[in-house]
Formats: C-alpha cells, sequence, structure tokens
C-alpha cells in the first residue's frame, strides 16, 4: 500500500496512479481524492506560467528606482522594461506588439511627457493596459483623480516590496481580464 508525499510546494503526490485513494492534507484538513492527475490549483498553475511571460514597463526618471523596481519584479520573474519618461514609454509601446506590455508602473513627476499626461494619453490607445502610479505625493484630491482617470494602483514612495508584488498582480490579473473580454478582430 502506497502513502502519499507533500513535496516542497504543496503538492500531493500520489506514488501509485492507478488507485484512487482520498486522503487529508495535514496542512489544511482537505480531503483530496487522487488518481492521475496533480491537485495542483489549477488557477494557480496558469498563473505560474503565465507570470514568466508577463511584461511590466517601469516609467520613472528616477534611474534608483527603476532599478529598485526592476530588480524586485525580475526577481519576481517578470520581465521588464524601462522607461525614462513618457515620450521613451511612448516609443517603447509603439514599437511593442499589442498585448505585450502587461502593466505600467508610472511617476507623476517626470521630465518632457509627465506621468498624468502619460496616463491620458495611453488610456486612449492601450485602453486594457492597466497602470500604476508611483508617487512621493500624499494628497487625496490626486488619489481621487487618479482613480477617475483609471488608474489601477496608487503606490507612495518608499514602496514596500509585498505592496508592490501585490498591486502588480492585481493589475497583471486585470490586464487579462481587459483582453480576455475584448472584441477580436
Amino acid at each position: 500500500m502506497g502513502t502519499g508525499v507533500l513535496n516542497q510546494r504543496s503538492v500531493f503526490t500520489h506514488p501509485s496512479p492507478r488507485r484512487a485513494e482520498t486522503r487529508r492534507l495535514p496542512f489544511a484538513g482537505l480531503l483530496v481524492r487522487r488518481r492521475e492527475i496533480d491537485y495542483t490549483s489549477v488557477a494557480f498553475q496558469s498563473w505560474e506560467v503565465r507570470m514568466a511571460d508577463t511584461t511590466i514597463m517601469i516609467v520613472d526618471d528616477d534611474v534608483e528606482l527603476r532599478n529598485i523596481v526592476g530588480l524586485i519584479l525580475r526577481k519576481a520573474d517578470y520581465h521588464v522594461i524601462e522607461a525614462v519618461d513618457g515620450r521613451e514609454a511612448i516609443a517603447l509601446l509603439s514599437a511593442s506588439p499589442e498585448g505585450a506590455i502587461s502593466t505600467i508602473l508610472v511617476d507623476l513627476q517626470m521630465p518632457n511627457v509627465n506621468g498624468a499626461e502619460l496616463i491620458r494619453h495611453l488610456k486612449a490607445h492601450y485602453p486594457s493596459v492597466p497602470f500604476i502610479v508611483l508617487t512621493a505625493e500624499r494628497d487625496f484630491l490626486l488619489t481621487e483623480i487618479l482613480a477617475k482617470e483609471g488608474v489601477c494602483d496608487y503606490l507612495i514612495k518608499p514602496i514596500s516590496k509585498e505592496k508592490l508584488l501585490e498591486s502588480v498582480r492585481v493589475a497583471v490579473r486585470l490586464h487579462r481580464l481587459r483582453k480576455d473580454q475584448s472584441p477580436r478582430s
């Protein structure tokens, strides 16, 4: 009689796939019936696969912030594109295939084309791409204005790693939903 094992990713596997067995998993108290399939959540599996092909754009004139945020996102298996200002971001998006950029992190205070102008322009041309604003401003009115512009999240510098990653995950999911619901040409 074989016994099931819990591997490093908390996936219940059974050495004998021919027999169906019901086991109680100690970490969750759940009953699981196993035959020849892996009981990792299908959503988790597909999300993990998707993350590796997800591209995030960082638009900020602060090189140090771009480097730190880029490093955090790369360690989380995102592809990262960086732009110094709004003009460069528009050029990069124009050169990218449609839907290649999943989320854009935008600083509001930048030279040439600032963050607010960039958001307005890109919302008109790339409506499925969510924006996350990075700013040092703690202004309630600004938050309200950005919400009306359709900004997905508003992060105040300095940004915590956990908050950044959670905001990006939510924005990427939103982008996937918008892309899936948009009419196909």
